[in-house]
């Protein structure tokens, strides 16, 4: 993984952790038995484009998953609880679309851009897990 693609997921987690400091937030899967509320910011992949206006630079669109988990007895407000934090992770994001200068609108792509919010199904109750992916483009000197 590149530097620059560590620095964009390490400012997602800062970011996070800003908009959210009574959750644990983590790169990367979370351990078994975590604390909830958590985070977690997994890397899915990093795509890299040739631009079509120049031969020494390359484009990349980093795509990572945030993951959120939440426990409750009560199905309605477990739910809610997830969807609130998902919702509040997402605008998060958006403060800073740039990643402090990490990224930039690009023709594959703005800045930051964050998919919509789905639920899974494979954990159990009492807990509720939901998540989003993000993508963020960045700008490569040379091949």
């Amino acid at each position: 993984m590149s530097s620059a693609a560590t620095a964009i997921l390490q400012d997602i987690v800062s970011t996070l952790r800003a908009a959210a400091p009574s959750a644990s937030i983590s790169l990367g899967a979370a351990p078994a038995g975590a604390e909830v509320p958590r985070l977690a910011v997994v890397l899915e992949q990093v795509e890299s484009f040739n631009p079509d206006d120049s031969a020494d630079g390359r484009w990349h669109r980093l795509i990572a998953r945030v993951i959120v988990r939440t426990r409750c007895e009560n199905q309605p407000d477990g739910l809610a609880r997830a969807a609130e934090l998902c919702e509040s992770a997402a605008e998060s994001l958006f403060t800073d679309p740039g990643r402090s200068g990490l990224c930039s609108d690009l023709p594959i792509g703005r800045a930051t851009e964050v998919g919509r919010t789905e639920s899974s199904t494979t954990v159990r109750h009492p807990d509720y897990e939901m998540g989003f992916i993000i993508r963020c483009h960045f700008e490569s000197e040379g091949q």
